[in-house]
């Protein structure tokens, strides 16, 4: 899967985030979100930083996963204002910095997750160290898997601790895997 996306132009990478952040913004989960939780796009994932901007702009309380050394998990963060918020940390990830106060995991309406593939059951796969899966457990809001067209797989390996997504959104299709809806 990796070998797949890396092989993606930088065109179709920003036509494919392009249109990611178009589906998300009608998204009714998007529109009745207070709080929600996006993530910073490593290089080989789909590029929807605008939907930081875009939820800090339409007043919604707006996170961001920073790590946190002490439990050696991922928390909340809210972020107001990217340019002065946001730092590279580990894994070279944009996070919020430590003067960014934190939101618990349970306040948020909406999770926007990465993954290396999604499944139609809701199964994501992660990059193998369980940070989102621990993460999401917290979570009582919507979780929607967030990807490439080409990461939706009909089946990916999954093991009894990892966290399934309510909805996966493509830049093609997404599902609502409560009510079995494809659109």
């Amino acid at each position: 899967m990796r070998s797949v996306i890396a092989a993606f132009s930088p065109a179709e990478r920003a036509c494919a985030g392009a249109e990611l952040v178009k589906i998300a913004l009608g998204l009714p989960a998007w529109r009745s979100a207070k709080s929600l939780m996006l993530f910073s796009p490593l290089p080989d994932e789909p590029p929807i930083g605008e939907l930081l901007n875009r939820s800090i702009a339409g007043g919604k309380i707006t996170c961001l996963p920073r790590y946190d050394p002490q439990s050696r998990t991922y928390g909340a963060a809210i972020v107001t204002d990217p340019d002065k918020d946001l730092r590279k940390a580990r894994y070279g990830i944009l996070e919020p910095a430590d003067s960014c106060a934190n939101l618990p995991l349970n306040q948020l309406d909406l999770v926007f997750v990465p993954g290396v593939a999604f499944a139609p059951g809701g199964a994501r796969l992660g990059r193998g160290r369980g940070f989102y899966d621990r993460l999401l457990t917290m979570v009582n809001g919507e979780k929607i898997g967030i990807g490439f067209s080409q990461q939706l797989l009909s089946k990916i390996p999954t093991e009894p601790h990892d966290a399934r997504v309510s909805a996966i959104l493509t830049p093609h299709d997404s599902w609502n895997l409560r009510t079995a809806e494809r659109s």
